[in-house]
This record gives structure tokens, sequence and C-alpha cells, in this order.
């Protein structure tokens, strides 16, 4: 694992991925990471001391960001496998970059919380990453995880995959799509406990943003190579004009775009 303090990281050398990141992900991502990071202050609010968090799959700082302003005097370690992304993480005090994954941190027992938005669907072990995870926590630490829905909970995959299904009958399974792995209750809860989590409390999220139909068409042909990569790249030019035109459709109806996903509270109770 690479460690880097805060003040060698600037965003002057930011990549396409991570411009991409920042201009598509990010406002995405926003109004469950607020949702993540009250419930994760609220969740420890009785720690006297300067927390120490861990944010799981920081990207470019946005969960990390949104900490400090919250709580200044928290020391946050910011870590993600790609250091394309915590590159734009502006250089500010009380923040370290970790480029690395959850099994490359040292069983240390420092973390006073967890938080991890959007991220665990992503992981190819996520119950191991979540033992990792414990390991370097403090006994009695707080993880607070969010995760998305199922395709049918998000408008613009629920669309998408109706559109793709329309025009390639016996086409692929939303259910392929990382963001969906975690869509049910029951299955979010068992990873974390498989992880050695003792869970306190899952909760619904939902995000409501309004936006056009070709603004909507537009995130979702940007995004949508980072989740089904060959899968989408598969469909003839024409059959992506189908689906375009079949997505707009769609929307046309309307401009709400609803994301709707859980948040899990949990306990370390080594």
């Amino acid at each position: 694992m690479v460690w880097f303090g805060a003040a060698a990281v600037s965003d002057s050398s930011a990549s396409e991925a991570a411009w991409s990141y920042e201009h598509r992900i990010v406002p995405f991502a926003r109004p469950f990471a607020q949702s993540t990071v009250r419930l994760a202050l609220k969740s420890v609010a009785g720690v006297g001391r300067d927390l120490v968090v861990l944010d799981h799959g920081a990207g470019t700082g946005l969960v990390s960001g949104l900490l400090l302003d919250a709580r200044p005097s928290a020391w946050i370690v910011a870590l993600d496998p790609n250091a394309e992304l915590l590159n734009v993480l502006r250089p500010r005090e009380r923040c370290e970059c970790v480029v690395g994954t959850a099994t490359d941190l040292a069983p240390d027992e420092r973390f006073d919380l967890v938080v991890s938005n959007l991220v665990l669907p992503f992981c190819s072990d996520a119950a191991g990453d979540l033992r990792a995870v414990r390991a370097a926590a403090h006994p009695g630490a707080t993880l607070v995880i969010t995760t998305l829905g199922t395709a049918e909970s998000v408008t613009p995959f629920h669309r998408y995959w109706s559109s793709v299904q329309a025009v390639v009958p016996g086409g692929w399974s939303p259910t392929r799509y990382p963001h969906h792995r975690f869509g049910a209750r029951p299955d979010f809860v068992d990873a974390v406990e498989a992880g050695g989590w003792t869970v306190e409390s899952v909760r619904p999220v939902r995000a409501v943003r309004r936006i056009s139909p070709i603004g909507a068409w537009a995130w979702l042909s940007a995004v949508l190579p980072v989740g089904v990569g060959d899968e989408y790249r598969t469909l003839s030019v024409s059959d992506r004009g189908n689906v375009r035109n079949d997505f707009l459709g769609r929307w046309s109806s309307e401009s709400r775009w609803v994301s709707g996903g859980w948040t899990i509270v949990a306990r370390s109770s080594k």
C-alpha cells in the first residue's frame, strides 16, 4: 500500500477518468453521501475525542470533504485503489490519502468510524473487505454504508434496461450491473454480518432530482461503460439509436430522476 500525506495531493494531474468521475458520478452520489454523513455523525455524537475516520472507497473525496466540513477536528483516511481519483482530492488539513483496498489496511485498531458510500457492490469480496475494515477499527467502532437498491429503484437504470430489453429481446439482465448486487435488503445485511459487524439499523434512502430526458441520457450514456463494459459496446449502431429513442420516449412524460437505496449502521463488537 502506498501512503502519502494530504499535502502531496493536488488536482493538477487530474485524468479524463477523474474528470468524468467528478462531473458525472459525484453529482449522482452527493445526496446519498449527505445522508450517509448525517447518519454517521449522529451515530458517533457521543465520542468525545477527535474522530479517526476511514472513508472506504473515497473516490475524489466527496464524503471526506463533507465529514471535515461538519467535524473539522476529525482525522480522515481516504482509501481508494485509484490514485487518479485521489489526486483530485485537494490538500486539506487532517486528511490522509491512501492508495489501496481494505485488505491493505493494517489491523492496528485505530478507526472510530468507517463510512462507505455507493462502493460495496463494486467489491469482489464485500464480506472479506468488511472483515479487513473491522480488524482495523477500534472495539465498538461504527460502520455506515449506503448502497443503491435494485434496478427498478433507480429511474435512469430502470428505463435503460427496459429499453434494451424492448429493442433486444432476451438481452442481458440488469442484475449483472454491479450497483444492483445488493439490491435486496437481506443480501445487504447478510454481507455486513458476514464481515463480522453487528447490524443496528437498516433504513431506506431516496434522492429525487429534476433533469431533462436528454440530460438523463447524456449522463447515462457516459457512465454505462463503467458498469456494463463490453456488453454495451456489443449493441449495433442501429440498436444503440433505437435504445436511445425508446429511453427518451419513456422519460418524456416526466423529468423526475428518483434513486433509492439502503443505509445500514453497524457496530464492531470485537
